[in-house]
């Protein structure tokens, strides 16, 4: 069994036991998010701390394929179920300082059958890129949106220097929020992603071919103007 907890949130989180597995997979105060697929499910839960509503999401996976647990075998050398990879992921974009979302529990039990849960903290004012490019980018011109794909082409290459592949590299799955400067960027979902010493270029171009092809040809245009 595995058992991590942000030990800067640990008390509350152990006051509404969001830190311990049973719990957590039969909690049915929740909203869905992604719904069941393949044994695992996203839900975003909310509880009171003091005055304050706080918000984080679940990912919870009531099995594991064997071939998933024998690839993260291969890849990371452990008996790993997705939740497990994804904290261990996520922790290692966090040591970079790389947008991501931040981890409070990981908790995994079993071994022929190991389920999980994987507890995230709500990431705030953000919105997914499609979004944000059809509402804060509407009315930019080519010299912006050409900046603003700069800046995002940055973030993914510090992705890749940190020696981390995301072959889920959706448009979804990039969350923007606007910075002083410059936009603020945080990916998602490295469930199945890999660590490596250094990120080969096929891989490089297979994270960027999946995020060009779920963004739409409009707004991937570099040269659009206003109207």
């Amino acid at each position: 069994s595995f058992r991590w907890v942000d030990p800067e949130y640990g008390p509350q989180l152990s006051a509404q036991q969001l830190d311990q597995l049973e719990p957590l997979l039969a909690r049915a105060d929740v909203e869905t998010v992604a719904p069941a697929n393949r044994g695992r499910e996203t839900v975003r839960i909310r509880w009171q701390h003091g005055d304050e509503t706080r918000v984080a999401y679940l990912k919870r996976e009531h099995r594991t394929r064997w071939k998933d647990l024998l690839r993260h075998l291969f890849a990371f050398r452990g008996w790993w179920t997705k939740a497990r990879t994804e904290l261990h992921v996520l922790q290692r974009l966090q040591e970079q300082g790389i947008g991501c979302p931040r981890p409070l529990v990981c908790v995994q039990e079993g071994f022929l059958s190991p389920k999980a849960c994987l507890l995230l903290a709500d990431l705030g004012e953000v919105r997914p890129l499609p979004e944000y490019l059809a509402s804060a980018m509407k009315d930019a011109d080519a010299t912006q949106r050409a900046k603003f794909f700069r800046s995002l082409g940055g973030e993914i290459a510090r992705l890749h220097a940190a020696g981390v592949t995301q072959p889920d590299l959706y448009a979804n799955h990039v969350l923007v929020a606007d910075g002083e400067n410059a936009p603020r960027f945080a990916l998602l979902d490295f469930q199945r992603s890999r660590i490596q010493r250094r990120v080969p270029t096929t891989s490089r171009v297979r994270d960027l071919a999946a995020l060009l092809a779920t963004l739409s040809e409009r707004a991937a245009d570099l040269h659009l103007v206003p109207g």
